[in-house]
């Protein structure tokens, strides 16, 4: 049984002079907690992609293939950071939220990059589900396993996993599954399959929503063929979910006024509760609630069918 009665057609799009001011105002969020080395960090990397992407553009030049790489990997970057900062402005818990920041100015500025086991990226994914849950109302813990969530209702926990290849997906999802169980609190395994499945892909598209399928039938595919599997790993009684995450850059060449850029997200969760009326009802309340924190409030966000203004991505 795979929670998908809540699939979200909508797109968030804004134009690129406005994505070059918000990844200025990240960068200088990390400026004002007194890094001294932001100015050479993975966040100035990011800024620098975008920054010479627009001179570029603006000079009618050539797009090299290093640059066009970095720029879609700083899509997805970018997008999960401007997430975190959003929590962080809004939290009730500001300073625990800024003591992340900190440690996510570190690492390398791409998954090819990484040496070892537990980057600043790793820790980048789960401040960003945190991040989801915080903008969605949920109170939001930093504790074992790694997130601890509340509202008005229950107390649940989130093991964020960011495996490196598809051989480690089982391997972090059972380790996933102890932490939950060795908390003595209901939770979900979260696992980010983006890195996983499909490691510096980029989706081509000529219409915005094949950005959209892609990713469903990426998270999709995965749930289908390891449902059995998940729900066998899942021993002890505390294990709500498997909440499979698929994030990918988009280049649309479709659009009249020129190739568009964008980011593709999709969250599927797999019920894992022996109660399976309780499972499905449990994870649809929870995509319910955390659309607003994955894509916005829906009243402004814009619709995926409408075109995209000239310049925007």
């Amino acid at each position: 049984m795979i929670a998908s009665r809540f699939d979200i057609e909508r797109w968030n799009l804004s134009p690129w002079d406005e994505t070059l001011r918000q990844i200025d105002s990240i960068y200088a969020e990390f400026e004002s907690l007194g890094i001294p080395t932001v100015p050479s960090s993975r966040i100035n990397a990011y800024r620098h992609a975008f920054q010479t992407l627009w001179d570029r553009a603006q000079a009618k030049e050539f797009l090299d293939l290093s640059l066009a790489v970095r720029v879609l990997n700083t899509l997805v970057e970018f997008h999960q950071l401007k997430t975190i900062l959003g929590a962080t402005k809004t939290s009730k818990n500001p300073d625990a939220w800024q003591d992340r920041l900190r440690t996510l100015v570190s690492g390398a500025e791409f998954s090819t990059g990484e040496s070892n086991a537990a980057s600043a990226r790793d820790l980048q994914f789960e401040s960003f589900v945190g991040a989801v849950c915080e903008l969605s109302g949920y109170s939001v813990e930093f504790g074992e396993p790694d997130l601890v969530l509340s509202d008005d209702s229950q107390v649940f926990v989130i093991a964020a996993k960011r495996p490196r290849n598809y051989a480690r997906c089982e391997k972090n999802f059972k380790k996933g599954v102890r932490q939950i169980n060795g908390s003595g609190k209901p939770g979900m395994v979260a696992v980010d399959l983006s890195f996983a499945l499909q490691a510096d892909q980029c989706i081509n598209t000529n219409d915005l929503r094949g950005g959209q399928v892609f990713v469903e039938e990426v998270a999709n595919n995965f749930a289908r063929m390891h449902q059995a599997r998940l729900r066998n790993l899942s021993k002890g009684g505390n294990i709500l979910g498997a909440l499979l995450h698929v994030q990918m850059p988009v280049i649309n060449y479709g659009h009249p006024t020129g190739p568009q850029l964008g980011i593709a997200t999709r969250w599927t969760i797999v019920p894992l509760t022996d109660d399976e009326n309780y499972g499905f009802l449990w994870v649809s309340e929870f995509c319910r609630k955390t659309e607003v924190g994955l894509l916005g409030s829906p009243e402004v966000a814009k619709p995926l069918a409408k075109p995209q203004r000239k310049g925007s991505r």
